[in-house]
């Protein structure tokens, strides 16, 4: 499946094209669970016209509390290995005490 937004309000089709083609992103669905397995977008660190892809891909699903959850996050950009995130387990709706946060940590 491929997503490609749109620039609201502009009014220059030559940057709504640009917009188009720097934005896109694919989301891959596994066939037999309709699960997402990778999301692809392209990084444009020199020049818009040449994409670099990054794949994130999600892998080892979890259902906890009737929802599917990616256990697992690699990040590639090309082919080479970024980032890999491994959950031990995730708590839904956990309360969390107020304790736990620290009056005027955000300003």
């Amino acid at each position: 499946m491929t997503v490609t937004p749109t620039l609201v309000g502009n009014t220059d089709p030559k940057r709504e094209t640009v917009y188009e083609a720097t934005h896109q992103r694919e989301i891959y669905l596994d066939q037999q669970t309709g699960l997402p397995f990778r999301l692809r977008y392209y990084r444009h660190p020199m020049d818009w016209r040449v994409g670099v892809p990054v794949d994130v891909e999600y892998s080892n699903f979890q259902t906890i509390g009737g929802i599917s959850f990616p256990m697992t996050i690699t990040t590639y950009v090309g082919d080479q290995k970024i980032t890999q995130i491994q959950y031990q387990s995730l708590n839904l709706n956990a309360s969390i005490p107020d304790a736990d946060f620290v009056e005027g940590a955000i300003q």
